[in-house]
């Protein structure tokens, strides 16, 4: 899939300076980032779920 993302000026100088660091371009560096973080939402989601789902204070309170 191809994306076309308008970034400020700043944020382009921070990807474009990662990106030579990192010995890679700036769509694979942007690319990399994306999974990065689309990796992370599930286990936060899954996480919240086992927490808000179980009753932790039902013993104390009647809902």
């Amino acid at each position: 899939m191809n994306v076309s993302i308008k970034f400020p000026a700043d944020i382009e100088t921070t990807l474009l300076h990662r990106a030579t660091a990192a010995g890679k371009d700036v769509a694979t560096l942007v690319q990399e980032l994306v999974a990065e973080r689309l990796a992370w939402i599930p286990t936060v989601t899954q996480r919240l779920k086992k927490f808000c789902v179980r009753p932790r204070f039902s013993r104390f309170f009647s809902i």
